[in-house]
C-alpha cells in the first residue's frame, strides 16, 4: 500500500488560534503537555469543529523531573511512562485525535524541566546494557501494542528501529 505524506502545522497551547487560522492547515500536530490538559479544550474544541485532522505529540515529567523513559533499566520509571502514555491515549481518543507520538527516549535516565525547557542526562558516565536495553524495547514494543489494544483493535502502532539514543513510537487512533 502506498501511502502519501500529509504535511500540516504544529501548535502549542498559546499560539494556535492565529496559526491555524493564517495557515488554513487541514492537517496539525498538537505539542500536548500531559499536565496541562485543561489549555487545550479550547484548541480541540476548534479542530473538531472546523474538521482539522490532528494528532497529539506527548510530553510528559515522571515524578515532575523525569524525562519519560520505556527504554532505559528504571523499571518504576518504564511503569509510569506507559500510565502517562495510555492516559495520552485517552485523551487523544476523548478529542477525536488520529494518532499519538511519543518517543520512549533513550539508555540512560534523563531530567526534564519543561517549565525551563532543559533537559540533562542524569548519570552521562552511567554504563548503559544493551542487551537489556534491547529487551526494553521489545517490552516497549509489547507495552505500545497493550496500550493500543485497549483503545480498540483498529489502532496500529509503529515503532521505528532502535537507536543509540532510542526508538520513535506512532499509535495510530482511526
Amino acid at each position: 500500500m502506498n501511502k502519501l505524506m500529509k504535511t500540516g502545522i504544529k501548535v502549542g497551547p498559546s499560539d494556535w488560534k492565529e496559526v491555524l487560522e493564517k495557515s488554513k492547515a487541514k492537517y496539525c500536530e498538537v505539542w500536548f503537555r500531559l499536565d496541562w490538559e485543561e489549555k487545550y479544550t479550547s484548541l480541540f474544541d476548534y479542530l473538531n469543529k472546523n474538521k482539522i485532522n490532528f494528532g497529539l505529540h506527548f510530553w510528559a515529567m515522571v515524578d515532575n523531573k523525569y524525562f519519560p523513559n520505556l527504554l532505559g533499566l528504571h523499571q518504576d520509571i518504564a511503569e509510569k511512562t506507559f500510565n502517562m502514555i495510555k492516559q495520552t491515549i485517552d485523551i487523544a481518543k476523548k478529542w477525536q485525535a488520529v494518532y499519538v507520538n511519543f518517543h520512549p527516549e533513550s539508555y540512560r535516565l534523563n531530567l526534564l524541566d519543561l517549565n525551563n525547557e532543559k533537559i540533562k542526562t542524569l548519570n552521562p558516565d552511567e554504563s548503559i546494557n544493551k542487551k537489556k536495553g534491547k529487551k526494553e524495547i521489545n517490552y516497549s514494543g509489547t507495552t505500545s501494542v497493550s496500550v493500543a489494544s485497549i483503545i480498540g483493535s483498529e489502532t496500529g502502532v509503529n515503532l521505528t528501529p532502535p537507536l543509540e539514543t532510542g526508538i520513535s513510537a506512532l499509535t495510530t487512533l482511526k
